[in-house]
C-alpha cells in the first residue's frame, strides 16, 4: 500500500505558466502542469510512494526526455518532465514513465484502461492528474478508479485538471474534479440503498464528508454533526429491518422521522438530499401503530428484495396485534404460539390442538373467539404462516414454493393484512 501519482503527458511544447489551485497556492513559472500538482500533492510522501506518468512513444521523446522541444526564443533544449520532476527533491524513489497506445481507437484505449489498472497495487491511495491527453480520459480515468476501488481496494485522494482553456495571462486555474469521483459514489450508495435497503455505503460517505467538513472548517459544525445523526439513525433502521427486529421498527421509524424535520443537508454533501428526500416519502408510510408500521416494513423489505424479511416481519407484526387484543405478553413465548395454535384449529379443526393445561386453554378459546370475528383471518394467516416456514426451512419440506413466486405471494399477504389492520383500526 502506497501514495501513487498518475498522469498523462502530452507532446506539445508547454509554454510556462503559473498554475493556481484552489486554496490560493502558486507554482509559477512551470512548463509542464505535473510539476505543479506533484509540488502540490506529494511534497511529503515517502520513499516507498511513486510517480507514475504515462506516456506515448512521441510523449517520451518529446516531453519526457530531455531535448524534445527546443526554448521558442533562444533555440536551447528543453529539459524533459523526468529531469524537471527530479529537481524537486522529493522522497518518492520510483519516478517513471509507462508506455501507452495513443488511444486512437476503442482497442487502444482498452490497453490503456488494462496498462493504469496493472500498475495499482491493492491499498494504494491515488492523486490522478488527469489534465494531457484524449478527451476521453477524463471518463477513462473515473471508470478506472471505480473499477480499482473494487479489484483493489484503491482509495482516491484527488483528480486534477489543469484548465488550459481558461488561462489569463499565463495564469492557469487548477481544477479539483474530485467531488464528481464522490458524486459517483454516492449515486451508487443511493441506488444500493433504494434497491437493496442497505444504507451502510451511504453512512460511510457521510462520515467521510463530515471529517472533510470539520478538518476545513477546524471546529465542530452543527450541520456536518447533524448529519452524522441522520446516516446512524437510517443505519440503525436498515440494520433492524434487514434482521427483522420487531420492537424497534416503530420506535426507528418515529425516530427517523422526527429527526428529518427541517433537515438543514451541508452544502458540500449536496448528494445526500436525493437520498433523504426519497427516505421522507418512504417513512410517509409509517404511522406509529404496530400492525400498520409491521405492514408497510413489509411493503419497505418487498420493495428492497428483503423477500424473507418481509414474511417474517408481516408474520409477527400480526402475531403481536393478536396478543396485544388479548392482553397477553407480546414477548413471551407461549402466549405468541397460541395466535398459531388457534389459526390452526379454525382451519384444520384439528382437536388436538387443544391439549393444553387449563389455563392455556381458555386462553387459545379466547383466540379463537377473537379470530373467528374476522372471516377469512385463520386461512390467511395460516398461509402467510406457511409460507414463512417454506423460507425459514430453505424449502426442504413437501411440495415447496418456487423461489419466482415469493414475491407475489409477500404482495398477496400484504394486501390480506392491511384489510385486517384496517377492520382492527376501525374496531379500535
Amino acid at each position: 500500500m502506497a501514495n501513487v501519482y498518475l498522469s498523462m503527458l502530452g507532446t506539445t511544447n508547454y509554454d510556462p505558466c503559473t498554475y493556481v489551485f484552489k486554496d490560493g497556492s502558486k507554482v509559477p513559472d512551470v512548463r509542464f502542469v505535473q510539476e505543479a500538482t506533484v509540488k502540490q500533492a506529494c511534497s511529503r510522501w515517502s520513499s516507498v510512494d511513486c510517480i507514475l506518468v504515462f506516456t506515448t512513444s512521441k510523449a517520451e521523446r518529446y516531453n519526457w526526455n530531455d531535448g524534445g522541444h527546443q526554448d521558442k526564443e533562444t533555440g536551447k533544449p528543453l529539459e524533459g518532465l523526468r529531469s524537471r520532476l527530479r529537481r524537486l527533491g522529493l522522497c518518492p524513489e520510483i519516478i517513471r514513465n509507462v508506455w501507452i497506445p495513443e488511444g486512437a481507437d476503442e482497442d487502444e484505449i482498452w490497453q490503456i484502461f488494462q496498462i493504469i489498472s496493472e500498475n495499482l497495487c491493492e491499498g494504494d491511495n491515488i492523486i490522478f492528474d488527469i489534465t494531457h491527453g484524449f478527451r476521453s480520459i477524463p471518463m477513462l480515468a473515473l471508470v478506472i478508479l471505480q473499477y480499482a476501488k473494487v479489484i483493489k481496494n484503491v482509495s482516491l485522494e484527488r483528480i486534477y485538471y489543469g484548465a488550459f482553456e481558461a488561462k489569463k495571462d499565463d495564469v492557469v486555474p487548477v481544477f479539483d474534479l474530485t467531488p464528481f469521483d464522490e458524486l459517483l459514489e454516492w449515486t451508487q450508495a443511493i441506488d444500493h440503498f433504494l434497491t437493496a435497503g442497505n444504507a451502510s455505503k451511504a453512512l460511510q460517505l457521510a462520515e467521510r464528508g463530515i471529517r472533510r467538513i470539520k478538518k476545513v472548517l477546524r471546529r465542530p459544525d452543527p450541520d456536518a454533526d447533524f448529519l452524522k445523526r441522520v446516516a446512524s439513525k437510517l443505519q440503525d433502521f436498515s440494520l433492524n429491518l434487514s434482521t427483522c427486529r420487531g420492537p424497534r421498527i416503530s420506535v426507528d421509524a418515529s425516530e427517523l422521522k422526527n429527526l428529518l424535520e427541517g433537515t438543514n443537508i451541508p452544502s458540500d454533501l449536496p448528494a445526500f438530499k436525493p437520498l433523504l428526500k426519497k427516505l421522507r416519502h418512504e417513512l410517509d408510510t409509517f404511522s406509529g401503530k404496530e400492525l400498520e408500521d409491521g405492514i408497510a416494513a413489509a411493503k419497505w423489505c418487498l420493495n428492497h428484495n428483503l423477500i424473507q424479511q418481509g414474511f417474517t416481519i408481516l408474520q409477527e407484526a400480526v402475531v403481536t396485534d393478536v396478543v396485544t387484543r388479548l392482553k397477553l405478553d407480546r414477548l413471551k413465548y407461549e402466549d405468541r404460539e397460541i395466535v398459531s395454535q388457534a389459526a390452526a384449529l379454525l382451519v384444520k379443526k384439528d382437536q388436538e390442538s387443544n391439549q393444553t393445561d387449563s389455563t392455556s386453554g381458555e386462553l387459545l378459546a379466547a383466540c379463537v373467539h377473537l379470530i373467528e370475528a374476522q372471516p377469512g383471518f385463520a386461512t390467511d394467516y395460516d398461509r402467510l404462516r406457511g409460507h414463512r416456514n417454506d423460507l425459514n426451512h430453505a424449502g426442504w419440506r413437501p411440495n415447496p414454493v418456487n423461489g419466482k413466486d415469493f414475491r407475489d405471494r409477500l404482495t398477496e399477504h400484504i394486501h390480506e393484512c392491511s384489510k385486517y389492520a384496517t377492520k382492527s383500526s376501525e374496531g379500535a
